[in-house]
């Protein structure tokens, strides 16, 4: 039985709209809940273990949403059933940060009221905002897999923007992209640190040899690169950057979606996030050497 708030929302008037959508064939698998939200959101049998799993999800993402008043927002509300996909994720995602906090982390997030044209879409106890962003990034084919760190890292600006000082601020991302972090997670500190480069020496006498190559890392992530002639950082009012993702997978009790979080500290951050926060989730954190080591679980 479709829960109460997911039918008061998706009345059959809302699913048909979202079924009568003209859509480019595609074999973006990432992309087709989105793409078939019009059945998920009704009480149709659905085809496949995967998209039950992720029905179940949904719905719960959404019916705490409701439970909280998020359903109050007439914004939020138009974004669920808009036909447009884009304003649909941005939505879903606020919906999955907020519920995400709540139920496993223990942290209760209210909308922010913002002062101001630009602001945090949540903000916590303990001067704690947030804001959420939702990239995706088409998967042209069954096959491809791509580097997205500049798509990472356009978010990260975005956000940033919308944060005050002497906040702890956190860029929470629920994206969808052509590799997702859990798988590399390399993308996610290139946007945000820095990245290994192979340094090749040549010398321009031929009578000395040139000393060998060797590895650096660059830290040019937007976090981390210096301006202002080597002085600065930027977005230092970012405390962290945060991406969560969901994945449906085959275990020992069937098909399962499970969440990845992987959290990037910033390590020169005016208001540092406690990694306890985030409690045994994968996180980037400064090392007591002063190097930035990954701790705690993939899952979560």
């Amino acid at each position: 039985m479709v829960p109460s708030a997911i039918s008061r929302l998706y009345t059959p008037e809302v699913l048909s709209r979202l079924a009568g959508i003209k859509r480019v064939p595609s074999e973006d698998a990432a992309a087709d809940s989105v793409r078939q939200r019009h059945i998920i959101f009704s009480g149709e049998e659905l085809p496949g273990h995967a998209l039950r799993v992720r029905r179940a999800a949904w719905w719960m993402y959404l019916e705490h949403a409701a439970s909280v008043g998020l359903f109050d927002e007439e914004d939020l509300r138009q974004r669920l059933v808009d036909v447009d996909d884009e304003n649909f994720r941005g939505a879903l995602a606020e919906c999955v940060a907020n519920w995400y906090f709540a139920k496993r982390l223990g942290v209760d997030l209210r909308r922010h009221e913002g002062d101001g044209a630009r602001h945090a879409d949540f903000e916590g106890a303990g001067d704690l905002h947030v804001e959420v962003e939702a990239p995706y990034v088409p998967v042209p084919g069954p096959r491809f897999s791509g580097d997205d760190a500049a798509v990472l890292r356009h978010c990260l600006q975005e956000a940033g923007r919308q944060f005050k000082k002497n906040i702890v601020n956190v860029v929470v991302v629920v994206p969808l992209l052509r590799t997702p972090v859990w798988m590399d997670p390399d993308q996610l500190v290139k946007a945000t640190i820095g990245e290994w480069a192979i340094v090749v020496p040549v010398s321009l006498d031929p009578a000395v040899p040139a000393p060998p190559r060797t590895m650096r890392f660059l830290p040019r992530g937007k976090l981390a690169a210096l301006h202002d002639g080597g002085t600065r950082t930027h977005l230092t009012r970012v405390s962290a950057v945060a991406c969560i993702e969901e994945e449906t997978m085959l275990g020992k009790e069937g098909v399962v979606l499970r969440h990845y979080v992987h959290v990037v500290h910033n390590p020169f951050a005016a208001n540092p996030l406690a990694p306890t926060l985030f409690g045994d989730r994968r996180q980037l954190v400064v090392s007591s050497a002063g190097e930035m080591n990954w701790v705690g679980q993939l899952g979560g």
